[in-house]
């Protein structure tokens, strides 16, 4: 991809961190790849504002 190409390029060209870097450089490829999770580490938080009734729940005063 030509695209890619370019923005690869032009990074190692303006960032000195990046280029020596063997690591920073495939996970740049990486992260553009299909394989990439988005939703690696995230976890889902939510609260909840009723009343429920489980043995399995622990009641906070």
């Amino acid at each position: 991809d030509g695209n890619l190409r370019r923005e690869f390029e032009e990074r190692v060209a303006n960032d000195p961190k990046f280029a020596g870097s063997a690591r920073e450089r495939l996970r740049f490829f990486f992260n553009r790849s299909p394989y990439h999770d988005q939703n690696l580490n995230l976890y889902p938080v939510g609260r909840v504002t009723t009343e429920i009734e489980s043995r399995y729940f622990i009641k906070h005063t």
